[in-house]
């Protein structure tokens, strides 16, 4: 390879790798989850007036607590909403 052709070959490799997507995915984390976490947002957003930061900050953290509780076995979306509000309401406790 000759010097300053690195990224050029990167870019080839990158295009000619083939992305797998799943014929059978999960209704769980297609829709629910997601629907899940969109609900818990608009009513967090809602307790009180936030900056964006802090609601980026509360949406990834909702967003990993709601799939580990997907990934534990709870379908539930409302459970999945009450549930994720609460975890939402220990974090800001836990930040004062």
């Amino acid at each position: 390879m000759r010097p300053g052709n690195s990224s050029h070959s990167r870019l080839l490799e990158q295009s000619f790798n083939p992305v797998v997507v799943s014929a059978m995915t999960d209704p769980i984390e297609e829709i629910v989850a997601p629907a899940a976490i969109e609900r818990a947002m608009s009513v967090f957003a809602q307790f009180k007036d936030r900056d964006h930061c802090e609601l980026s900050q509360a949406r990834k953290a909702l967003r990993e607590y709601v799939f580990g509780q997907v990934a534990k076995g709870e379908t539930d979306e409302k459970r999945l909403v009450v549930s994720g509000l609460t975890h939402l309401k220990q974090l800001e406790k836990q930040a004062k």
